[in-house]
């Protein structure tokens, strides 16, 4: 009898190892200068429950930036990625600087000045300032507000926003974002250093100095476009239109046109040669202009105060030199301005000429081609002119005179 041995071999196994399934806790504060984004499906909700395989959405206050800003539970630890990650800020986003703190738990992000802009940066950049100027042409690019004279040209949001420059005569101060329309307003040209951005059209540049200039409104007749500021003094020029002063002779009725350039020596020649044929006054706005360039020139200078000029014509000019129109005019037009001498440009473009050469209907001049003057005679010119018959005969010079007193003007003028 045959006896089988049964052997039972017993095989012990460990217990299987798998995931859990174990839901997330989420922390009891969100981190530092983090919200739940209500916006999305799930929000983060601080001390809640998140189950496995759940996602859930924080976003950080104005200002601040994150690694990420949704969070999934794996095996009971909240993973961005399937990397377990912690909820918390890493920096300060764009246009905003680091005014505080020093971690990822206490920084604090302060928005730029209007007008200004600094990259987005990290905890580790430190405390920041914000000096680069935004490029207002960019949409966005100045989130904060448009600075120093500067408007908002656009009115939506603050990631669109554009800024446009102020024109010269006008000015704004930096603003915040608007949620309306801005412009700019005009400045005050006689408060030195209000209109930093130029004088508009029709005011000059009346002081050099680019921190505290002045813009001054340009006389009658004459004009000059708006104009950023200038590192010198600017002038008013005289329009290209003609006189409206005619003189009748033989032929039929003419104007001599005003020069372009109240100062240039080639198209003053010119126009007197003009004056003379036609035995007519020089334009007020062009005399006006040869006394304001020397005006402006002497308000330059930082010891000379200037003082308001008279209006200047023909016929004052003659009551003042009391009709003699041989004088030279350099010498008449000097005698305007009292107590100060002609700009030497001016004095040397003029100093061929007499008072009866500019200033030949106020002289009494006869046309040599027995046109009528103004009072209606006719005949040979008796008077003479430097561009008719002879060069002006040249003397000492002859100091400019006193203003005379207005009564006495007035009885001279009426003669």
């Amino acid at each position: 009898m045959h006896i089988v041995a049964a052997v039972v071999v017993i095989v012990s196994f460990a217990p299987y190892a798998h995931a859990t399934t174990a839901p997330c806790t989420i922390p009891t504060d969100l981190g530092w200068k983090i919200i739940g984004d209500a916006n999305s499906a799930k929000a983060c909700e601080a001390t809640g429950t998140l189950l496995h395989d759940a996602e859930c959405w924080v976003m950080p206050e104005g200002g601040y930036t994150l690694s990420a800003t949704s969070y999934k539970c794996m095996n009971s630890a909240l993973t961005v990625d399937g990397v377990t990650a912690t909820i918390q800020v890493t920096g300060c986003k764009e246009h905003y600087r680091m005014s505080a703190g020093s971690s990822n738990a206490d920084i604090v992000c302060t928005g730029c000045e209007p007008g200004k802009t600094i990259a987005s940066m990290l905890v580790a950049a430190r405390m920041q300032t914000c000096t680069a100027d935004c490029d207002g042409a960019t949409a966005g690019s100045c989130a904060m507000g448009c600075g120093v004279n500067f408007y908002q040209s656009s009115v939506t949001t603050s990631s669109d926003i554009k800024c446009t420059a102020c024109n010269p005569g006008t000015i704004s101060l930096a603003k915040p974002f608007q949620d309306n329309s801005d412009v700019c307003s005009a400045c005050d040209g006689s408060d030195p250093g209000d209109c930093s951005t130029g004088c508009a059209a029709g005011f000059y540049q009346s002081e050099s100095n680019e921190t505290e200039i002045t813009c001054t409104a340009c006389s009658s007749g004459l004009y000059i476009a708006a104009m950023p500021v200038q590192s010198d003094v600017t002038s008013c020029y005289l329009t290209t239109t003609t006189t409206t002063t005619t003189t009748m002779n033989k032929n039929n009725t003419q104007a001599c046109a005003v020069p372009s350039s109240a100062t240039n020596p080639t198209m003053i020649a010119t126009y007197v040669e003009c004056l003379v044929s036609q035995c007519e006054d020089a334009s007020t706005p062009w005399l006006e202009a040869l006394q304001m360039t020397t005006a402006r020139r002497l308000a330059a200078a930082p010891t000379t105060t200037t003082t308001p000029l008279p209006m200047v014509t023909c016929p004052y000019i003659v009551a003042v030199i009391q009709s003699n129109c041989s004088m030279m005019f350099g010498s008449a037009l000097g005698s305007m301005m009292t107590n100060k001498s002609l700009d030497a440009d001016i004095a040397k473009a003029v100093e061929s000429f007499t008072v009866s050469s500019v200033c030949g209907s106020s002289c009494g001049n006869k046309c040599s081609d027995g046109a009528s003057n103004p009072s209606g005679t006719t005949g040979e010119t008796t008077t003479g002119s430097a561009l008719v018959s002879a060069a002006p005969t040249k003397g000492p010079s002859i100091p400019f005179l006193t203003l005379a007193p207005t009564a006495l003007l007035l009885s001279i003028m009426c003669l």
